[in-house]
C-alpha cells in the first residue's frame, strides 16, 4: 500500500492490511489469486438496485442471517452460516479478490480466507459485482482507502456532479439505500473516537505534514439495503463472522438512532445514482 516505515506513535497495531484493522498477513511469498472480472457498469436498474440485489445475494448465501439492534442487546436470530462454514468459504475467497490489492489477493488465494477480517473486502466485492467505477469506490482490504478516497474527492472537487458517493454527516442526513454507513472503531482499539468526516480529513492531512502517508484507522460499513419506519436495514460483511443483516433504530427522518451496541457511526458514503 505504500506505507513508510515511520509509524505514529501507538499504532502498530493498526498497520495490518485488513478490512477492519487486524488480522493475519500472509508472507510475501505466499501465492497470490487473480482479481476478479468486475462488471464494466451498472445495469440499466441503476447503481443503488445493482449493489442492493448483490448484497441481498450474498446475504441469502449466508442463510439470511439478521442482527437486531433495536431492542437493547444485539440478538443474532436467524443465526445464518458463519465464515467457516465450507459451503461459504469459498465466497470470501471471491470477496477477497474483488478487493484487489496484495493483501486481497493472498488472502483470495488462502485455504482459510476467514483469518484476515473480511469486511471490506465484501464492500469491494458490491462494488465490483455492481459495476462501480474505481474512480468512485476504489477496492481495498481497508475501509480507510475507500473511505478517505471519497472524502478528500469531495473535498478537491466540491460541486462534482459526476462523483457517485459523496461523505454527509449520518446523524443530519436521511439514510437511503444504496448508502454505505461508516463506523469508526478508535475505541475498541483503544484510541479515541471520530464524529464526523471533517475530524478523519484532518487527522490525515497532519498525518501527511508529519511525513506519513496516512493515519491507519479501523472502520466498518454497512450497506443500507432498506429503510422503513423505525428503521434502517444493512448488509455487512464479517459481522458476527457472517454476511449479515443488521436492523438499526431510526428516526422518522431516516436517521440512525444510537443506542446500546450499535456502531459509532461518523460518515455516510451517500449514493449518487447517476
Amino acid at each position: 500500500m505504500g506505507w513508510r516505515l515511520r509509524i505514529l506513535p501507538g499504532l502498530i497495531a493498526s498497520l495490518v492490511l485488513a478490512a477492519c484493522g487486524g488480522g493475519s498477513i500472509p508472507g510475501p511469498d505466499a501465492p497470490r489469486a487473480a482479481p476478479l472480472v468486475c462488471a464494466a457498469e451498472p445495469p440499466p436498474g441503476g447503481m443503488v438496485a445493482a449493489m442492493v440485489n448483490v448484497a441481498e445475494g450474498e446475504w441469502r448465501a449466508f442463510g439470511s442471517p439478521v442482527v437486531d439492534f433495536r431492542g437493547g442487546a444485539p440478538s443474532l436470530n436467524p443465526p445464518g452460516l458463519d465464515e467457516t462454514d465450507s459451503r461459504v468459504r469459498g465466497r470470501l475467497q471471491l470477496y477477497w479478490r474483488a478487493a484487489a490489492d496484495d493483501h486481497g489477493l493472498k488472502m483470495g488465494a488462502s485455504d482459510v480466507p476467514e483469518l484476515s477480517p473480511w469486511s471490506a473486502a465484501f464492500i469491494s466485492y458490491v462494488a465490483c459485482m455492481a459495476g462501480i467505477s474505481p474512480a468512485d469506490l476504489p477496492p481495498a482490504s481497508r475501509h480507510l482507502d475507500y473511505v478517505d478516497h471519497v472524502i478528500f474527492r469531495a473535498l478537491g472537487t466540491q460541486g462534482d456532479l459526476t462523483a457517485r458517493f459523496v461523505p454527509a454527516d449520518p446523524h443530519e442526513t436521511s439514510i437511503r439505500p444504496g448508502d454505505l454507513l461508516c463506523a469508526d472503531r478508535g475505541r475498541a482499539e483503544g484510541g479515541p473516537e471520530l464524529d464526523d468526516w471533517h475530524q478523519r480529513a484532518r487527522e490525515v492531512l497532519d498525518a501527511r505534514a508529519r511525513g506519513w502517508d496516512t493515519r491507519p484507522r479501523g472502520m466498518h460499513c454497512d450497506l443500507v439495503v432498506r429503510v422503513g419506519p423505525g428503521t434502517i436495514a444493512a448488509i455487512g460483511g464479517n459481522v458476527r463472522d457472517r454476511v449479515a443483516m443488521s436492523l438499526f433504530p431510526a428516526d422518522a427522518s431516516g436517521r440512525p438512532i444510537p443506542v446500546r451496541g450499535t456502531p459509532h457511526w461518523f460518515v455516510t458514503l451517500a449514493a449518487v445514482d447517476h
